[in-house]
């Protein structure tokens, strides 16, 4: 996995002319996906995207890189937000639209055609939660499940290799209540029971074998899961409580699943004795996650992406900063971002600006990025 995603960044980093944002302003950021190599938000209702554009999937209808949060048309009614590899889907009054890169049918709109703008998805106006992993996406429609894009290893769930261009349901179920897209398998909860299927190498999907799996398979016997978070080849979820403890599993070479080793893990692995994690959300290599307020990171430390000021590689949470008050993280593959207090911060690698803050330099801290 590390060597595609290597080729394929130096492919596309490019070269362009570096944008100086705005002074900081109060925030209100309400949503914050970061991809592998651009990052999307919500402010006030209105969708910004910033960083690498090379197949629209900024949505501004150009393949200009850009270095700061950049308004994706000029409609508000924005919800949520989600950002794969090469492309990205959000949800605006209930409806979906997906855009960007699209040859394996990700956007889901029964092409193989490449959107540079937000194109509506069928003509659903429930849609509820969305996931999107390197070249597929996930999302629900009252409690049902749906999947679309690249199928090779069974990560559309609905127990073939085939492709699928346009949302595809996943099994029978109308109670699914999350859902996380890694790199090449997803994972979903429905009534407290956690499901994974897809590429199975490195253990990800948790069953204790590294045999793919074509159709949502159960892990374990807890009824007690409620969030569950994915990328290339690891995954965390956190059951019990009104907070949570927390479990991760995969491949573990850089410590990211923060269980004080690199032994891979094939099975949910406890990670530490707190019980009030609230949120997780695993990275290309990194994972990070909130509890009580109080943002941790952990795994591979390069660029600066785990925020605490240093490169080093860390195998347990590590606190960034100070503050109690973070509300929200999302790790992409070399960079972070998060919001507190309603504004966003990102650090991390930034040579395809995106961290959003105007520049092309590496951040080893949260940088303040609000517009």
């Amino acid at each position: 996995m590390r060597r595609f995603v290597i080729t394929l960044f130096a492919a596309l980093v490019g070269s362009g002319a570096v944008a100086v944002p705005p002074a900081g302003a109060a925030g209100s950021w309400s949503s914050i996906s970061a991809g592998y190599w651009h990052s999307c938000a919500i402010k006030s209702s209105k969708l910004y995207c910033w960083g690498e554009n090379t197949h629209g999937q900024l949505g501004d209808n150009t393949k200009t890189r850009r270095n700061v949060p950049t308004q994706v048309g000029t409609a508000t009614g924005w919800t949520s937000v989600v950002v794969g590899s090469m492309h990205s889907c959000a949800i605006r009054n209930d409806k979906l639209y997906c855009w960007g890169f699209n040859l394996q049918g990700e956007v889901g709109d029964g092409t193989s055609t490449e959107r540079h703008v937000p194109t509506r998805i069928g003509t659903g106006t429930d849609w509820g939660l969305l996931a999107a992993g390197q070249a597929h996406t996930c999302g629900t429609r009252t409690g049902k499940l749906y999947c679309w894009g690249f199928n090779p290893t069974g990560q559309i769930g609905d127990n073939t290799v085939v492709d699928r261009h346009s949302p595809t349901r996943v099994g029978t179920g109308t109670d699914w209540a999350a859902v996380a897209a890694g790199g090449d398998h997803t994972c979903a909860i429905r009534v407290g029971k956690l499901y994974c299927w897809g590429e199975n190498g490195n253990g990800r999907l948790g069953d204790g074998t590294t045999t793919d799996q074509h159709y949502p398979k159960r892990i374990g016997t807890g009824t007690d899961w409620k969030v569950v978070g994915a990328d290339w080849s690891d995954t965390c979820a956190i059951r019990g409580g009104t907070g949570g403890a927390l479990y991760c599993w995969g491949y573990n070479e850089v410590g990211q699943l923060g269980v004080g080793s690199t032994a891979e893990k094939h099975t949910p692995a406890r990670v530490g004795t707190a019980t009030d994690w609230a949120t997780v959300s695993p990275g290309f290599e990194h994972t990070c996650g909130i509890r009580a307020g109080k943002l941790y990171c952990w795994g591979w430390g390069k660029y600066g992406r785990l925020g605490n000021g240093s490169t080093d590689d860390k195998f347990v949470p590590t606190r960034v900063g100070t503050s109690t008050t973070w509300a929200k993280v999302d790790t992409g593959s070399s960079h972070t971002c998060a919001i507190r207090g309603g504004s966003l911060y990102c650090w991390g690698y930034n040579a395809d600006g995106r961290l959003g803050d105007g520049t092309t330099t590496e951040r080893h801290t949260p940088k303040n990025i609000d517009i």
